[in-house]
């Protein structure tokens, strides 16, 4: 999703960085149809996304909130279907999973009968010897239902785990909202965690110190889809172009950590 509605910017700068890892060569070549860009090359187009995102710079923020929308949306979406089964089901459906945890090994305790029942007693009309319509009560198998309890109580556990995954992926996107600029050790920690390998602290300071919250998420995401050290050169590429525009950010960061540890 997030590819779609950055405008597809986060995918074609994926893309162009897919095999830069390999580049060890002057020359640009192909591999079982893949291209592997030269060196060169590959300095070119890291340049060029240092000017892009330098450019971009807090003026990209539709995007994130549109992403944030959605995910609120898909929580709203889930709850509400879980809400209509259940009245569906004549408030029997939240049930299900209860009884099952709870009841569920006792053989004699079918704890979907009440919901579903197999058996019924119905009364069954029939043309008697005069012509007339008589009544007789009669016990219907509902052979139907026998599905239809599997088929709901996959729903109430797929439901379940929907929800639990909707909670926390809006939980998590309710946390970086909160920590991505007033705590450094989350940054390290997030950026670290999405592209293994050693990260220099002050390039992760240096870049999200300026970034809001939709940069921020950008870059995060670009993390996890590129190679590690691509993306270690990119952070340290746009880490310097943001000291050539701040130069005292660095210094100023440095002392701070020495004066702390004093």
């Amino acid at each position: 999703m997030s590819f779609g509605l950055n405008g597809g910017r986060m995918r074609r700068l994926v893309d162009s960085f897919r095999y830069a890892a390999f580049s060890v060569s002057d020359k640009s070549m192909s591999v079982d149809g893949k291209f592997i860009p030269s060196k060169e090359m590959r300095q070119q187009q890291m340049q060029q996304v240092y000017e892009n995102f330098m450019k971009r710079l807090y003026c990209n923020r539709s995007w994130s909130m549109w992403l944030t929308f959605c995910e609120v949306l898909n929580l709203a979406n889930i709850i509400l279907q879980i809400y209509f089964t259940n009245q569906f089901l004549g408030g029997q459906f939240l049930k299900i999973g209860h009884e099952i945890f709870y009841k569920g090994l006792e053989p004699s305790v079918d704890v979907l009968d009440v919901v579903f029942p197999k058996v019924a007693k119905c009364t069954f009309h029939k043309y008697g010897p005069s012509g007339s319509i008589q009544s007789h009560d009669a016990m219907c198998i509902m052979a139907l239902n026998i599905i239809n309890d599997k088929i709901y109580t996959f729903l109430w556990f797929w439901f379940l785990f929907l929800l639990i995954a909707s909670i926390l992926g809006t939980a998590w996107r309710l946390v970086t909202y909160c920590l991505h600029a007033r705590s450094h050790q989350f940054n390290e920690t997030v950026f670290s965690m999405s592209c293994p390998g050693r990260l220099n602290p002050w390039d992760v300071v240096t870049v999200t110190k300026h970034c809001s919250y939709t940069d921020w998420l950008f870059l995060y995401y670009v993390s996890k889809n590129m190679d590690g050290i691509v993306f270690r050169e990119l952070l340290i590429g746009l880490a310097e172009e943001l000291d050539k525009r701040n130069p005292l950010t660095r210094k100023y960061g440095e002392n701070e950590t020495m004066i702390k540890k004093e």
